[in-house]
């Protein structure tokens, strides 16, 4: 739905011009958050909604290293690898219970011992494998890539650039990039094993499916998702119309992923379809009370609210408040479908409800205790656009600014946290306040300017660049303005 926005003009009254003022921020997102993904603007006139993606990384990541490691070595082998077995198992076992830095010791270990192997690059990609696990947890993203890519190498001299190790090792890749919010790079990685593992009878249909579903995800973050549906809409399509016996969890994502493609696509019906059949099969095979069902219902009350479908929408929301209120469970997706209502409610000028709703879900976060990361952050910025939406404009800077505190500290979804500079730094500016406004619009091209290169943040740097320009064309700063006319047909070349 489009938001109405001012927007840059080059026509000036009294020596201003109008700067935009960004629409409101969409997440819906399940367990752990990844990355956010939000539409940018139909020729800066509005925002659309923005899908995300349901993933349970931090689970995959604990499990992906066993998939790799649980290879069964020849015990001539072993002998000859010296107690690499040892070290492997004992770095391992310290992984699980994140003692990181013991278990990186180990590791290295296990890692010189394998050197020592004959037929060794087997053993030093395994030991790499899980070296990088633990770099990542340690935080050392750089050195957590540089190991997979080794490991990727070394499984390749080893097994063959086909095999299905080398598949998991380019899977695990892309985990790492997706976490660094790499979705360009990530989309190569998942891509790569996707490949391997779509032309291997022996693949196990689970990791398959895991392995779409992401590339799927990372589709549609990058506004690929023609790419997406092509893929593997036809392939979800054939095991949704199997009678199936046994629940495929791997199945339930990959459908969410694809219901977010077509909503982005906004083919609505489709999007119904695929959620529809999925919900059809949780309920036919898992209890009645299973929190799948309720994310599954939650899914379906944001599309039916997309269609105007407010009763559908509804009924769905109280059955999975029904189903979480059994189990006693505040979820983040709860949360974040409580924002999106009220952003709905926000769009209807139900402003009332709006803030009703948008303070029941920074609630949520608080019991989460996630109300210092990007959620929050997010919700605080609706609930200043809704203040703005009211006119009252001291209350929506005072929860912009917390909003960019917030940012500040996380240092994540820079190009959200610019969005929200520019939105307090319209205000500031539509009162001449242009010693306040400066900042604010200078912290938005920052914010941009760090936030990875895709189609939005290219098109928001544009406007965060003509955001100063008509702000020191007010101001009568000519050699800043000057400065930033530059950057703007540097940026245009």
């Amino acid at each position: 739905m489009t938001r109405k926005v001012s927007i840059i003009l080059d026509s000036a009254i009294e020596h201003e011009k109008e700067v935009l003022d960004i629409g409101v921020h969409r997440k819906l997102e399940n367990f752990v958050v990844t990355l956010l993904v939000m539409k940018m603007f139909s020729g800066f006139l509005g925002a659309s909604r923005a899908c995300a993606y349901f993933r349970d990384s931090t689970a995959e990541f604990r499990i992906i290293p066993l998939v790799f490691l649980g290879l069964v070595f020849c015990s001539a082998c072993l002998q000859s690898a010296g107690n690499w077995q040892a070290y492997q198992d004992k770095a391992m076992s310290l992984y699980s219970k994140g003692e990181y830095k013991q278990a990186l010791g180990k590791v290295k270990q296990a890692l010189k011992r394998a050197k020592q192997a004959d037929n060794g690059a087997k053993y030093q990609a395994s030991s790499l494998n899980l070296q990088a696990f633990i770099q990542n947890a340690q935080g050392d993203k750089h050195a957590a890539l540089s190991s997979i890519s080794k490991a990727i190498l070394l499984s390749q001299k080893s097994y063959g650039k086909q095999h299905l190790q080398v598949a998991t090792l380019l899977f695990n890749k892309g985990r790492f990039l997706e976490q660094q919010a790499l979705p360009t790079k990530a989309i190569n990685a998942y891509r790569a094993a996707w490949d391997i593992q779509s032309k291997n009878d022996k693949v196990v249909h689970k990791e398959a499916l895991k392995t779409l579903h992401a590339l799927v995800a990372m589709y549609s973050m990058q506004h690929r998702d023609s790419e997406a549906i092509t893929l593997a809409y036809p392939l979800l399509n054939q095991y949704q119309q199997r009678k199936m016996t046994q629940f495929s969890e791997e199945q339930r994502q990959l459908s969410y992923a694809l219901a977010d493609a077509q909503i982005n696509q906004k083919k609505l019906s489709l999007a119904e379809d695929i959620l529809t059949k999925e919900l059809a099969l949780e309920r036919r095979l898992l209890k009645e009370d299973d929190v799948r069902i309720a994310q599954t219902l939650e899914r379906m009350a944001l599309v039916y609210d997309l269609q105007n479908k407010e009763k559908k929408s509804a009924s769905s929301l109280a059955q999975a408040l029904k189903i979480r209120s059994n189990t006693g469970e505040v979820s983040l997706v709860n949360a974040m479908l409580l924002n999106e209502l009220a952003l709905t409610n926000q769009e209807n000028d139900n402003y009332e409800k709006a803030n009703t709703l948008y303070k029941q879900a920074l609630q949520a976060l608080v019991k989460l205790k996630r109300d210092k990361g990007i959620e929050q952050a997010l919700i605080i910025a609706n609930l200043g656009s809704l203040e703005e939406a009211k006119g009252d404009m001291n209350k929506a800077l005072k929860l912009y600014e917390q909003s960019l505190k917030l940012h500040q500290s996380i240092n994540i979804q820079p190009l959200q946290g610019a969005y929200t500079a520019a939105r307090a730094g319209s205000i500031y500016y539509k009162k001449r306040r242009y010693k306040q406004t400066e900042p604010l619009f200078l912290q938005s091209l920052d914010l941009v300017k760090k936030a990875e290169k895709t189609l939005d943040s290219k098109k928001f740097h544009k406007v965060a660049l003509e955001n100063l320009v008509a702000l020191y064309d007010a101001w009568s700063k000519n050699h800043q303005r000057a400065k930033y006319v530059k950057e703007l047909k540097k940026l245009a070349r």
